[in-house]
């Protein structure tokens, strides 16, 4: 039997990893290092450059500077485009001599005012995320889709609201999509489901349009024969998402999401965003290279975590102390200095019980073998759960009643994830623990088919060729992979939610990484002679997932949503002590993996084959 196999295979096992930085202050370089003229006079300043309507009904653009009185342009990391809205105070009967009726477009470029354009260090190895960062200057177009609040100020005034959408968001709808992941382009193949949302993003987005906008994308593993069922393009790529798997090992689990920013579009996995973003993607030299074309488009491409994930650190200290002698010094010290936050979510057990994040069961079903299969997952792994085993004198051995409901047959996974921080939502002794029964889902499955049936079956193969001649063309649908990974990640980060407002800073987007310093309430802290700490479990790493500029004629701030999927640290841990290394306890692909491996050299079917 040959030892050439695909089916969910993962040459490197990954296990879910934590971001570090050693350097805890300030991260933007025109921060850390302020000079007079690169930095804004005070916090929130800001340079509107430009801000014009135009319309087909009238020729060129219609400078709206000194018309607006408030804006917002929104960023969401679960919404597929951006979106924005503008308050103008009308003194001239623009809404009637332009007129506005809905297909009018918005331009808008504007940025933190000193600030000079931010870009990496250049690479002689770009990847899949080249050109991706933020660099400083808002620069969008957007469409007008809705005009409300209209409010009378007096004889000669009118004040109304446009709201705003992205042109994708309108293109997205008129259009379907009805393909399969078969690439025409090679013969019909499979293809991996970053190749197929390639394909779609130039086909519905790109072909025809010179000025579209860039997709970033991040590689993921497995070929698959998905056919999209007459889905708009931008639900087909959250279809897709759901059931992408990262190529690479930092990123465990499925946590894909397709989303909008300045710079364009995304399609990539939060576990990548958890360890420093798409940056770290890189294209190796390909070994027979010798021109610099051939060295950036021959080799492979790896994820290496940057050494310094953090976007930025922020702080919750009084303003305008005046601290340092100089000027520029005290602006950027107070950029990262909180206005204001609060957490709106920290946690709800009796919800992620509910939702499967705390245990899960999968009922896999193969209809073609009539065979069923058990997968239980279970939030901490069941060797620590042995802890709070007691004795029971009637059975001769230990047990605990959480486990009794569990399958005797189920194969138990846990959760090995990147997170952000170093303790799990929950410990041991959390109740809502071990009860996979709790959530159950059933799905039909073709596992390892692609191995069992690797000859042909039929006379003729898939397109009519002699049997002998014919590829193996089943694509097994790996819910086993993505189920209950994206089951138990999505809830993970809606637990902890952090709102804050900050001065604007038109380098932050959604996707960043920042660091949290939230002050201890801890008393031990605060006896006048102990260093002040910072929270234990609520201070550390959070993800940005939905983001507003907001400006007005005074002042630019923005408002965020950052989320964390962890503790900061594992309860019960000395405050100052390091922690435990990782469970050995396998993932779900591991298992399956290894599975297959076994059928393979040995032809045992006892584990479910």
């Amino acid at each position: 039997m040959s030892n050439q196999f695909t089916v969910i295979d993962r040459d490197n096992k990954g296990i879910g990893v934590t971001p570090e930085t050693t350097d805890h202050g300030t991260k933007s370089e025109f921060l850390k290092n302020p000079k007079q003229g690169q930095l804004p006079s005070f916090p929130g300043d800001f340079e509107l450059q430009k801000l014009t309507i135009t319309s087909p009904h009238k020729k060129g653009d219609i400078d709206l500077k000194a018309a607006w009185s408030d804006f917002n342009i929104y960023e969401n990391l679960f919404r597929n485009y951006l979106t924005a809205d503008i308050q103008i105070v009308d003194g001239v009967g623009l809404m009637e001599s332009l007129p506005i009726i809905g297909e009018e477009t918005i331009h808008i470029q504007v940025k933190t005012k000193g600030i000079v354009k931010q870009r990496p260090p250049e690479t002689n190895h770009p990847g899949p995320f080249e050109g991706s960062q933020n660099e400083g200057r808002l620069s969008l177009k957007f469409r007008v889709v809705k005009i409300h609040n209209i409010t009378k100020l007096n004889d000669q005034m009118l004040t109304y609201t446009l709201n705003l959408v992205s042109e994708e968001a309108i293109l997205n709808l008129k259009k379907k999509v009805r393909k399969s992941a078969l690439d025409p382009a090679q013969n019909f193949e499979p293809s991996t489901i970053s190749k197929l949302v390639e394909r779609l993003y130039k086909q519905f987005f790109q072909r025809g349009r010179p000025d579209a906008k860039k997709i970033f994308i991040e590689p993921t593993k497995n070929n698959t024969d998905l056919i999209i069922p007459n889905q708009t393009p931008f639900k087909a790529f959250n279809f897709l998402a759901s059931r992408a798997v990262a190529k690479e090992k930092h990123a465990v689990g499925s946590s894909f999401v397709f989303y909008e920013t300045i710079r364009g579009f995304f399609f990539i996995s939060l576990e990548t965003l958890m360890v420093g973003g798409g940056l770290g993607y890189r294209t190796t030299e390909a070994q027979d290279a010798t021109t610099s074309s051939q060295r950036t488009s021959g080799g492979e491409i790896v994820y290496t975590i940057p050494e310094d994930p953090v976007k930025e650190t922020y702080v919750v200290q009084p303003k305008r102390l005046g601290i340092e002698k100089s000027e520029p010094k005290n602006v950027a010290i107070e950029m990262t200095a909180v206005d204001q936050y609060e957490f709106s979510s920290n946690f709800d057990i009796m919800e992620n019980l509910q939702k499967g994040m705390y245990a899960n069961r999968l009922l896999t079903h193969d209809l073609i073998r009539m065979k069923y299969d058990t997968l239980d997952f279970n939030l901490v792994n069941k060797a620590a759960l042995k802890r709070q085993f007691k004795e029971n004198d009637n059975i001769g051995a230990e047990e605990i009643i959480e486990f009794l409901e569990q399958s005797e047959d189920a194969k138990n996974f846990t959760d090995k994830f990147t997170h952000l921080g170093k303790g799990k939502l929950a410990t041991e002794k959390q109740d809502a623990l071990g009860s996979p029964e709790s959530v159950i889902a059933f799905y039909p499955t073709n596992f390892a088919h692609d191995e069992v049936f690797k000859e042909s079956v039929g006379t003729l193969g898939v397109h009519g060729e002699p049997k002998e001649d014919a590829a193996p063309n089943i694509q097994p649908n790996r819910v086993e992979q993505w189920m209950q990974s994206r089951m138990v990640q999505s809830q993970e980060i809606d637990n902890i939610k952090l709102n804050i407002r900050a001065p604007g800073l038109s380098t932050r987007t959604v996707g960043d990484l920042i660091e949290f310093k939230l002050p201890t309430q801890y008393l031990e802290d605060r006896d006048g002679r102990t260093q002040s700490q910072h929270h234990t479990y609520l201070s550390g790493y959070y993800l940005i997932t939905k983001l507003r500029h907001h400006f007005n004629k005074e002042k630019y701030e923005i408002q965020f949503e950052a989320v964390k999927d962890s503790l900061n640290k594992s309860v019960g841990k000395d405050r100052s002590a390091p922690e435990a290394s990782s469970s050995s306890t396998q993932t779900a692909e591991e298992y399956t993996s290894s599975r297959v491996a076994d059928f393979q050299n040995t032809g045992d079917t006892s584990r479910g084959f």
